[in-house]
């Protein structure tokens, strides 16, 4: 809610009034190209306005107004090092991929 946010809280208003648990902890959120995780359980007050705590930190300087996304979230990501993608095959077919990424700034 209001341009110049900074810092790991956001005020965000537009969320249906007087709500527990509009998003919860581990939740990801995106505003702008930013990716964040939602830290603690979030409530809406009865104006609709919610304050939002994540990691990490906010980068960007978004206008108000700039949309929330809470569903189909990403972020761009590239591979810490060309040592990525192992894998393993599990006796039952199953397959595990482990990678590590890092976001791009």
């Amino acid at each position: 809610d209001g341009a110049n946010q900074t810092g790991s809280l956001l005020t965000a208003r537009g969320w249906t009034a007087s709500t527990t648990g509009v998003l919860h902890a581990g939740d990801f959120i995106q505003i702008g190209d930013e990716l964040k995780r939602v830290v603690s359980e979030v409530n809406s007050d009865a104006g609709g306005e919610a304050e939002i705590s994540v990691t990490p930190p906010l980068r960007g300087n978004f206008a108000d107004g700039t949309s929330i996304h809470v569903s189909n979230t990403g972020a761009l990501m590239r591979l810490v090092d060309n040592k990525q993608a192992r894998y393993e095959s599990g006796a039952n077919g199953t397959v595990t991929i482990r990678l590590s990424a890092v976001e791009v700034l």
